[in-house]
């Protein structure tokens, strides 16, 4: 297996995304609260960002395990982070 000095780098960022996205579903995807509104916005943005993990993320993580193109595996981690940072930034 070929190593890349890319490999460790994107080792790190796929596990600081994923640490976020579950930080974000475990302290504002809270079941109960009072307002429909609030729960509309926080149930789509909790989609939103579970489907950027899929897409963006996940391809990632396998190809970092894999050690196949790292630089696209880099790409990939690199793009979940803007695309993560938009989507706070919607809402």
């Amino acid at each position: 297996m070929n190593s890349s000095p890319l490999r460790p780098l994107t080792a790190i960022l796929v596990a600081v995304e994923t640490l976020v996205a579950l930080f974000y579903i475990a302290v504002f995807h809270q079941p109960g609260r009072s307002n429909a509104i609030t729960n509309i916005a926080v149930d789509s943005v909790t989609l939103i960002l579970a489907a950027i993990w899929l897409v963006f993320v996940l391809p990632a993580i396998i190809l970092t395990i894999r050690g196949t193109r790292p630089e696209l595996a880099l790409g990939f981690a690199l793009s979940a982070i803007a695309a993560f940072a938009l989507s706070f930034v919607i809402l």
